[in-house]
């Protein structure tokens, strides 16, 4: 579910050029209204601003990935 209520989770973009968030599938972003266009920025107008997607399903579990961590200790005082 995107933040604006869509079922969508994975569709919201940041515009390149201004970096107002919108969500592709619904059209709502961090702006009033809808977007009429999706090619077209709401806010600065621009045509072709989709930028990154910063929308996605929520990572599992870190808690192993942080235990596959490799700690490297360097000894300063051995010069």
């Amino acid at each position: 579910m995107c933040r604006w209520g869509c079922l969508d989770n994975n569709m919201i973009f940041k515009c390149k050029f201004c970096g107002t968030n919108y969500c592709k599938a619904c059209g709502r972003g961090d702006f009033h209204g809808v977007m009429t266009d999706s090619a077209v920025c709401r806010v600065c107008f621009q045509p072709k601003c989709q930028g990154e997607r910063i929308g996605g399903a929520p990572e599992k579990s870190t808690k192993k990935a942080a235990t596959n961590k490799k700690t490297v200790k360097t000894d300063s005082s051995k010069k």
